[in-house]
């Protein structure tokens, strides 16, 4: 069989069997192209969930960097979050940067006959789950990890740091049981709550996306282990909220030493 096209006064013949290879060899390039764009789409995504994981995790250690280089080992105390379960570890410990102070050469108190830090303040920080942790997380539900030392089964929660002056001057270190006071959750990205609690004179939401902190010491030296999920190519990859990340190649580890100078 012969198809005849008409192309000014002569005649061409095409037939079937080289229309079908021309749509073979043109179907094959599609399908190439497609792989290679759906490949180059991958690689982008992959990238991204990678970039922001490292995100997280980097303000963390940024803000906590430069608030225990004033920390002294003897005025320093963490706990596990205990209430509500499935949330991190928290720390606090005494500052003696004075935050009403404007003049920077002031900013940190220390006594004018020995030189030692008046403390002015305590600075927590703690890792918890927003009330409304469905709406953060898109929609996601996450149950509570068996795990009584650890939850990694919840890749959006919150790190929180407040500022605490309860008034005494110097500033004394609270106790494990009076800091439960001041672990509260936020609703969603909202610290609204924050605003009406007492003794709290500064808050901020230092980061997002986490899914643990843990915190350990000894002496003089802070190890601090936090974790966050490459969250965008986990959606895609398995199933999130049921089970431990603790251990999933998506999971991205930072473990970090500080050393305290006092």
């Amino acid at each position: 069989m012969r198809i005849f096209l008409s192309t000014k006064g002569h005649r061409q013949g095409v037939t079937v069997i080289e229309l079908l290879v021309a749509l073979s060899i043109f179907g094959f390039l599609s399908i190439a192209l497609f792989l290679m764009f759906d490949k180059g789409s991958d690689a982008v995504r992959t990238a991204n969930a990678q970039r922001q994981a490292q995100l997280s995790l980097n303000k963390a250690h940024s803000w906590l960097q430069r608030d225990l280089n004033q920390a002294d080992p003897q005025q320093l105390n963490h706990k596990r979050v205990s209430s509500p379960a499935g949330n991190g570890d928290a720390i606090w410990f005494l500052s003696p940067e004075d935050p009403t102070e404007t003049d920077p050469d002031l900013r940190f108190r220390h006594s004018n006959e020995t030189g030692a830090p008046v403390y002015q303040t305590q600075i927590l920080y703690y890792l918890v789950r927003p009330v409304d942790y469905n709406k953060v997380s898109g929609g996601i539900p996450a149950a509570v990890d068996p795990d009584p030392d650890s939850d990694f089964f919840a890749p959006h929660k919150f790190l929180v740091r407040k500022v605490i002056d309860t008034g005494s001057d110097p500033e004394t270190l609270l106790s494990p049981t009076d800091i439960d006071t001041f672990i509260t959750p936020p609703v969603d990205y909202s610290l609204s709550p924050f605003e009406s609690e007492s003794d709290v004179i500064d808050y901020r939401l230092v980061s997002d996306k986490l899914l643990s902190f843990e915190v350990d010491s000894d002496q003089s030296v802070v190890y601090v282990r936090t974790a966050a999920l490459k969250i965008d190519e986990a959606r895609r990859r398995i199933p999130i909220g049921n089970r431990s990340l603790r251990d999933d190649p998506l999971t991205v580890i930072r473990e970090t030493a500080y050393e305290l100078k006092n």
